[in-house]
């Protein structure tokens, strides 16, 4: 798990690494922001087993993937996947 500001954009930064076999439901509570918008995004790649990787005859078997998220606020829970990297972007105000 690690978090950062995008000063820029104004985004609230979330990287979560699930490399547990099952799905894992994570609670979050927010310090140090003042206001968080309840919709956001989620970006995740996913694969099916822990040997899964692009290759040339299948170069896009896994790839980004972007979903709205639209429950967050100063406090949220998030499912991960298994075997998934996903980064949380929020607009937040310090």
């Amino acid at each position: 798990l690690a978090s950062g500001y995008d000063e820029e954009t104004g985004e609230l930064i979330i990287k979560f690494v699930n490399s547990a076999d099952s799905a894992q439901t994570v609670s979050f509570t927010l310090e140090g922001v003042a206001d968080v918008a309840s919709k956001g995004r989620a970006i995740t790649l996913q694969a099916e087993n822990l040997s899964d990787e692009n290759s040339m005859d299948n170069p896009t078997k896994i790839v980004p993937v972007e979903t709205e998220y639209k429950k967050f606020g100063q406090t949220f829970s998030y499912e991960f996947p298994k075997y998934s990297f996903t980064i949380l972007r929020v607009k937040a105000e310090k």
